[in-house]
């Protein structure tokens, strides 16, 4: 039997590779906000964390700017770079498995929850969550722990810290858990390096969307 009864999915780099939508819209801001252009393949940090802390860590400004070159980010990503993103291979059989074994499944994501809805829904993975929860648009309730705590005392049932697992790409999703006293399984397809997502010592490291259901339903 699982130790696990709820799991919460992040979702850039863990149920949809969004990384051009994400990439294009980071440079479309610094190129408006005056910082020249860049290549894609160094935006890539972008993808995961909240949005104004990077933007602010990446070009060495203050929150404010932080904050104006979010907006400009969103020029391009409401437009356009929302759905330029696929599904991982493998997700909607996982999601499907899970559902069948009886978890009850969330999305706890640093995306603001406006966006992030609209893309599940686009993919139509909508019927598969109980909850998909995320951060606010005045760039709140970022924080990886912030987002979980959130998103559980959102959905329809609630189960202990010690039975709810995270899933995500990054090594904020991993300690963002532990600091709730949850566990996380760390996966290897997305955006997080290898290293530092074995460095957080996850409860399990997992090349593949099955690897996750095998983890899970083996128990």
């Amino acid at each position: 039997m699982s130790p696990f009864n709820t799991v919460l999915f992040d979702l850039d780099g863990t149920l949809i590779d969004s990384s051009a939508g994400i990439t294009r819209s980071v440079a479309y801001a610094l190129k408006k906000r005056g910082y020249g252009e860049v290549r894609l393949e160094a935006l890539r940090t972008f993808i995961g964390p909240p949005l104004r802390e990077e933007f602010m860590k990446f070009c060495g400004v203050d929150a404010d700017e932080g904050a104006a070159l979010v907006g400009a980010y969103r020029e391009y990503y409401t437009q356009k770079g929302i759905f330029e993103c696929s599904v991982y291979p493998g997700i909607p059989e996982l999601l499907a498995m899970l559902r069948e074994n009886g978890f009850s499944l969330l999305v706890a994501t640093s995306k603001p929850e406006f966006f992030a809805r609209k893309i599940i829904e686009h993919f139509g993975l909508t019927p598969y969550f109980d909850f998909i929860g995320g951060a606010l648009l005045d760039n709140t309730r970022t924080a990886k722990h912030e987002v979980i705590s959130y998103t559980l005392a959102s959905a329809p049932t609630i189960g202990e810290a010690r039975r709810c697992v995270m899933i995500g790409d990054c090594t904020h999703d991993v300690v963002g858990a532990a600091k709730l006293g949850m566990s996380a399984i760390a996966v290897t397809y997305g955006f997080g390096l290898r290293s530092d997502l074995e460095a957080a010592t996850p409860y399990a490291l997992c090349d593949t969307p099955m690897e996750v259901a095998g983890i899970l339903c083996r128990g």
